[in-house]
């Protein structure tokens, strides 16, 4: 399989989940920052980038490039454009951190659904996270400019409408896999789940 980057878009604390998810204890026994890294390295990324701040990511993943948004408090998009300039592949799967049911082959499906064709996006049908994103120049220009207007709309649906991504089909039966740990409640259903 060709060679991909993947942005682990970490953030910080969280005021839903009142504290900061990646430091969360999955059930793999290792931060969810950790698992979610690992995950990445099973579905094939030959270069793993995590948008945080250096000072809050464990000491063992600093072999990986650890970047912190140039633009503070910009959300997800500020830490997806820090990250991008920094990919030396020409795909970037993004995964968020709280999303730790994804199996890794739906990962490396979605890289290789990309790969079909040149410069596409691409993301799972119903879900904007984990997508894949082609390492092109005019969306760096996108990010920065929606980084710097006032009202821009800064999200990861605004960047796939932008890309004209496509949606990939897959089995509504899979949907359980794309739970998002955004509140506690939803963080103990994952649990619930994963133990089930």
């Amino acid at each position: 399989m060709p060679t991909f980057s993947c942005i682990v878009l970490a953030g910080g604390r969280s005021s839903r989940m009142g504290q900061d998810k990646a430091t969360l204890q999955a059930p793999t026994h290792v931060d969810l920052l950790t698992h979610m890294v690992y995950q990445a390295e099973l579905a094939g990324a030959a270069e793993v980038i995590i948008s945080r701040d250096p000072a809050t990511t464990p000491r063992h993943l600093h072999h990986h490039q650890v970047i912190a948004d140039e633009q503070p408090h910009a959300g997800p998009l500020g830490g997806l454009y820090s990250c991008l300039k920094a990919c030396q592949h020409t795909h970037a799967l993004v995964l968020p951190v709280d999303m730790p049911a994804l199996p890794p082959h739906f990962l490396s499906n979605l890289v290789h659904a990309a790969l079909q064709q040149v410069s596409q996006a691409v993301y799972y049908d119903s879900f904007e996270l984990p997508c894949v994103l082609p390492v092109k120049e005019h969306l760096l220009n996108y990010l920065h400019q929606a980084l710097h207007t006032e009202n821009a709309r800064r999200s990861i649906r605004s960047v796939l409408a932008y890309m004209q991504a496509q949606a990939i089909p897959f089995s509504h039966s899979s949907a359980r896999y794309f739970i998002n740990t955004n509140t506690p409640d939803e963080w103990q259903s994952f649990l619930q789940g994963y133990e089930a």
